[in-house]
């Protein structure tokens, strides 16, 4: 994304994020106000997370390390489009709450691409810590069909709240070729493992 960009048309800044050990790319366009492609790259893990900030105003011109005192943390600190100068850290933007997810699989339900699968069970495991969250079941013909409505959020074949530590077993008996999970929350969450069984569900009937 970042290889030739055109500068003249975009505000593009990479700081480092000591409070999260990461590093946070802005491309923000110059002339519009909608929002740019932004992403936390994490240094441990070493992968990326796409950003969407609510209101796009809040999008950096500028960003950098900063402390302001020799006592004080070294931040990142964003110079914004609305005027205000803002640290990145906390829990929330500006007093809102801030809602995330991630999307597990595509994950085949069957062997053989003539047979389908069930999702039979499907349980999680939340930190005790964290807020409730929102678990949905995207079970579709094709992977790519399954990959593309999690991330969109398009049309779940099943869903469920679960609350903190081990939930009850859900029984959602989706079909389909191959099936995603997405899990959603706002604020700030911890997921800790899941686990599901499959059982088959004869040929398909797809032409």
């Amino acid at each position: 994304r970042l290889r030739g960009i055109d500068r003249d048309n975009f505000d593009v800044s990479l700081v480092y994020d000591p409070e999260d050990n990461g590093v946070l790319i802005f491309i923000v366009p110059k002339s519009s106000s909608v929002n740019g492609d932004h992403y936390w790259f994490d240094i441990e893990t070493q992968s990326f997370w796409p950003i969407k900030l609510t209101t796009p105003s809040h999008q950096p011109v500028y960003a950098t390390t900063f402390g302001g005192a020799p006592t004080r943390p070294r931040r990142a600190v964003l110079a914004c489009k609305d005027g205000f100068i803002r640290e990145w850290t906390g829990s929330n933007d500006d007093g809102a709450e801030i809602p995330s997810f991630v999307v597990f699989g595509p994950f085949p339900i069957s062997s053989a691409d003539s047979i389908d699968g069930i999702l039979t069970e499907l349980s999680t495991v939340i930190d005790e810590q964290s807020s409730s969250v929102t678990v949905e079941i995207y079970a579709r013909d094709t992977a790519e069909k399954a990959s593309q409505d999690a991330v969109a959020g398009v049309s779940p074949s099943f869903s469920f709240e679960s609350k903190l530590g081990k939930s009850r077993t859900k029984r959602p008996r989706v079909r389909g070729s191959a099936f995603c999970v997405r899990i959603s929350a706002t604020g700030v969450w911890a997921f800790e493992s899941m686990s599901g069984m499959i059982s088959s569900g004869g040929k398909n009937r797809r032409i």
